[in-house]
């Protein structure tokens, strides 16, 4: 027996903060913790904030604050209208594509602790909330609408909701849906900038002369002046007070702008936030102030074949400030790049930077459900960008097996990235590789290390020692002064998951870059340690090979990881690259 179909609705939250919420620990718990978990559940299609446009004295003043967006535009106070302390000033909305599914344990259980957290539970004690769920009757849109959550954040592109709601007798509901469909909707596909035009009620378990809400929200995006776009989205839904000469309760018209939009991996960047840690989402974010002047988020997405993959994001606070994205090697993690980082973002030039560390594949024994190749590895680096809502990466730098994994990005994916460096790689797998990587494995097998208290088998000391004075030069090494550094690499080598490290090796025993190379569009350069074996002749011939030519860089004192012994050197380079791109 089939089940019954599916009711798409709408999950709709409007919120005000009371005096004693600091506009950061709002902003931080709300796009960092609360929608973000909710974005996560596959029955919760999207999720956007607005902030209301008729709320005067609070306009562009209190919560539009640095680490949120900032912005010249001013609006006259003329234009607005009577400011309400009553009316709230946050909306949030999700799209549902079943309305049962919110009886879900998956969703229910994120209103109770564990997963609703001590932070959720102060925070939202200094809210006014008004939480209210619709089933939608009616839609209307534009050929080729596209969704708020499929388009770049580019503020220059406004967004304007338009919300409309009223009480009428449930008997009353298909005469408005037809007034609409006949009459409101034909003038409203005349205006440009309309987009899309939607209806929803209230489940109505009453009799059959109870009223019920109905809420109609229009959606307008234009490129044009905000204050015009504001203007004319006003104007035009004006109209919907006449509903069969002035039928039932008036309507209450609010109007709305898009202030952020939720996606699964939290991406907001904050200077003053207090240290918020959610141990069940697995998300650590921590403000500038607090943290050496430096914001972080901690935190993991899921790609579609199940692998978790966790990130830090860290950087600039503005939320539309170019990201570089950090690829690792093969049996580390992303603590080979902390040097780097701090020397790149010490520097004034760079300052304007968010950067993005993930662990690999294969860092873990939760390799997927599909064979791991260069191809899935890019794709990885996409799923990120995707759920961290990046239109297109500044830059995408990456070592070893992370060097092969971003040059194979900027071949699949050109459009998604303006710069790629390449490290300590090669456009091919070598003769012989995997024979070379099975040798590694059996030395792994052999020691049979395990993690404590777990059990599970880890790459160990042996290999660890191997892999280590293989990749840095000797004078790092033996007595030398990079000689802690190099032991920190070799601990996160021996921690690895043998598992993990069985099967993304596999990756480099089977891929040939080169026919797409000769054809390559993004700007890039190639990046060698001079101590690095055979691969600065290599990657010299790499540099020519690829589409009209690339920049090269051999540095010396290195070996396979130029970022941990030469991290300055490693940091100029990469930022002189960069400042003529």
């Amino acid at each position: 027996m089939a089940g019954a179909s599916p009711t798409p609705g709408l999950l709709f939250v409007r919120m005000n903060p009371h005096d004693n919420l600091s506009p950061e620990e709002f902003h931080d718990w709300y796009n960092n913790e609360h929608g973000p978990m909710r974005l996560r559940l596959d029955s919760i299609e999207n999720g956007y904030r607005f902030r209301a446009l008729d709320v005067a004295e609070t306009k562009f003043s209190r919560y539009e604050t640095s680490d949120t967006e900032t912005t010249e535009r001013k609006v006259a106070q003329s234009s607005l209208p009577t400011p309400s302390k009553n009316k709230a000033e946050w909306l949030a909305v999700y799209d549902i594509d079943d309305m049962a599914n919110l009886q879900k344990d998956s969703y229910l259980r994120l209103r109770s602790p564990p997963w609703k957290s001590q932070r959720e539970i102060s925070v939202m004690s200094r809210i006014d909330v008004d939480r209210r769920l619709y089933d939608q009757i009616y839609t209307s849109s534009v050929s080729k609408y596209q969704p708020l959550d499929s388009l770049p954040e580019v503020k220059e592109n406004s967004n304007i909701l338009i919300v409309a709601s009223r009480t009428l007798p449930v008997t009353d509901v298909p005469k408005l849906v037809k007034w609409y469909s006949d009459q409101r909707l034909p003038v409203l596909k005349k205006e440009q900038s309309w987009k899309r035009t939607r209806l929803f009620s209230t489940h109505d378990e009453g009799s059959q002369g109870a009223t019920i809400e109905v809420i109609v929200m229009h959606e307008f995006a234009a490129e044009q002046a905000q204050n015009d776009l504001e203007a004319a989205a006003k104007t035009i839904t004006s109209a919907d007070q006449d509903w069969a000469g002035n039928q039932g309760q008036d309507a209450d018209i609010r109007p709305y702008e898009l202030h952020y939009v939720f996606g699964p991996g939290p991406r907001h960047l904050t200077a003053n936030a207090p240290k918020y840690d959610h141990e069940v989402a697995g998300t650590r974010t921590t403000g500038a102030s607090l943290n050496g002047g430096r914001s972080t988020v901690h935190s993991q997405i899921t790609t579609e074949d199940g692998v978790s993959l966790p990130y830090l994001l860290e950087g600039s606070v503005h939320p539309e400030a170019p990201l570089i994205v950090l690829s690792n090697s093969v049996l580390v993690d992303w603590h080979i790049w902390d040097d780097f980082v701090d020397d790149f973002l010490s520097r004034s030039e760079s300052q304007r930077y968010r950067i993005l560390r993930y662990e690999t594949r294969g860092r873990t024994k939760n390799c997927g459900s599909q064979p791991i190749t260069v191809d899935s590895l890019a794709k990885d680096i996409l799923t990120l960008l995707n759920h961290l809502r990046v239109e297109k990466a500044a830059a995408v730098i990456g070592v070893s097996l992370g060097g092969a994994t971003v040059l194979n990005f900027a071949l699949k994916y050109p459009s998604r990235l303006e710069n790629v460096v390449s490290c300590d790689t090669n456009s091919s797998s070598p003769p012989g590789n995997d024979k070379l990587w099975l040798d590694r494995i059996a030395v792994a097998e052999k020691e049979n290390a395990t993690r404590t208290p777990t059990g599970e088998n880890i790459i160990g000391e042996e290999l660890g020692e191997l892999t280590v004075r293989r990749w840095a030069v000797a004078e790092s090494y033996d007595g030398g002064q990079l000689e802690g550094k190099v032991q920190k690499v070799k601990e996160s080598v021996i921690s690895n998951s043998l598992h993990g490290f069985k099967n993304v090796v596999k990756a480099l025993w089977d891929y040939d870059l080169r026919p797409e190379m000769k054809t390559a569009t993004v700007r890039a350069l190639f990046v060698v340690g001079a101590g690095d074996g055979k691969l600065p002749t290599s990657m010299a011939a790499m540099a020519q090979d690829y589409g009209n030519g690339a920049g090269f860089h051999q540095i010396e004192g290195a070996g396979h990881l130029p970022m941990v012994e030469k991290p300055q050197e490693f940091s100029s380079v990469v930022t002189e690259f960069l400042s003529r791109s």
